[in-house]
């Protein structure tokens, strides 16, 4: 008789013999598996930039119902059989209220039931914060985008920015706010107190910051060659101006009782 069919042999002669054991054994791993699978919760980062999603393989996703208190669970890359989802690759977390700095247990379940219930452990860091020392170290041009850095980047809340009684929206670009304030009433080389504020949804706005900024001062003509008043009999074939500050590009028009004359 062969060796390994000896040994066969003798397996399934001490299976026999220890029921009991291997029954109690047999339940012991039953029991870690689920409990790997189900009971410990998975960890998840939450992300302010964008969506929250982690690799994570769903049976029957359209089935089951997330539990918790600030999150919406849903499940992206589903393979299908006709209009029957038999299972998703992928399980993503939105907040639906304000994220707050912590940890909260997530879980979902087939009709939110107990059975097969997994558990995830979502982790929410600190809230961006908009680095507002950053506009009061240099004067701002009024007729560009006031770009405020912030600490990471934020698609969670919207930002706005208030000067005076007027508001413009700023847009989150990774780690940067860009707000409008050329459609605010604002002059150049003067300052300005502002308040940045922030928005969750359909929540009440909360203050970001505040401070002051100043805007850059316009450009200046402090010497031409034709000074001011000044009455010129011959045809000058050219006109010099010299400004306060370098110029990079500029437009000029040269006009007679405002008619516009063609120059070169």
């Amino acid at each position: 008789m062969p060796r390994e069919t000896l040994k066969v042999e003798r397996v399934i002669s001490y299976l026999k013999s220890h029921k009991k054991h291997v029954l109690i054994g047999a339940s012991f791993f039953c029991i870690l598996v689920y409990a790997v699978l189900f009971f410990i919760p998975k960890p998840v980062q939450f992300s302010y930039a964008g969506p929250t999603c982690i690799s994570q393989v769903t049976l029957f996703p359209d089935l089951h119902k997330g539990a918790a208190r600030s999150f919406d669970v849903s499940f992206e890359e589903k393979w299908k059989l006709g209009s029957l989802a038999l299972t998703s690759l992928k399980t993503c977390f939105t907040a639906n209220k304000e994220p707050k700095t912590g940890s909260e247990l997530v879980s979902t379940a087939p009709f939110g039931g107990i059975v097969a219930r997994k558990h995830f452990a979502v982790s929410v860091p600190k809230q961006p914060l908009a680095q507002l020392s950053s506009l009061s170290k240099k004067a701002i041009p009024s007729t560009k985008p006031l770009l405020i850095p912030l600490s990471a980047a934020d698609n969670i809340y919207s930002y706005k920015l208030q000067v005076g009684k007027k508001t413009v929206a700023c847009r989150g670009e990774e780690a940067i706010l860009r707000c409008d304030i050329q459609k605010l009433p604002i002059d150049q080389g003067s300052k300005y107190q502002y308040i940045l504020t922030k928005k969750f949804k359909s929540m009440n706005t909360v203050t970001a910051g505040s401070g002051t900024f100043e805007t850059l001062k316009a450009t200046a003509i402090i010497d031409s060659s034709v000074k001011p008043s000044q009455v010129v009999y011959d045809k000058p074939r050219t006109l010099s101006f010299k400004t306060d500050k370098r110029l990079k590009k500029a437009k000029v028009a040269l006009v007679q009782d405002k008619t516009p004359i063609p120059f070169t």
